[in-house]
């Protein structure tokens, strides 16, 4: 590769790179303005958003094991109410 082709590599990387900044910033600001919209947040002070906020990761962390919980509870009933559990299925063949 030539000395001018790296060097072009380069730039386009510094532009994807830029670019990717930009749609990250407009992501934050568009979901953040929802966020705000979603909860009636937007004349509050910036401390109680942020005490908010970490209220809701809290909360999620919580209820998170339980939501695991419940799918793994649902996985083993569906194990044991399934009759051929744990039996390969045969699909039109015997064994003499």
């Amino acid at each position: 590769m030539t000395k001018n082709k790296v060097e072009s590599i380069e730039e386009q990387i510094k532009r994807l790179q830029e670019k990717k900044k930009e749609a990250i910033e407009k992501l934050e600001k568009t979901t953040g303005k929802k966020f705000l919209e979603a909860f009636d947040l937007r004349k509050k002070p910036i401390e109680d958003i942020e005490e908010f906020i970490e209220e809701l990761k809290r909360k999620f962390k919580n209820e998170e094991p339980k939501n695991n919980e419940k799918e793994s509870d649902l996985e083993s009933e569906y194990q044991n109410d399934n009759p051929l559990n744990g039996e390969k299925e045969h699909v039109g063949f015997t064994h003499s």
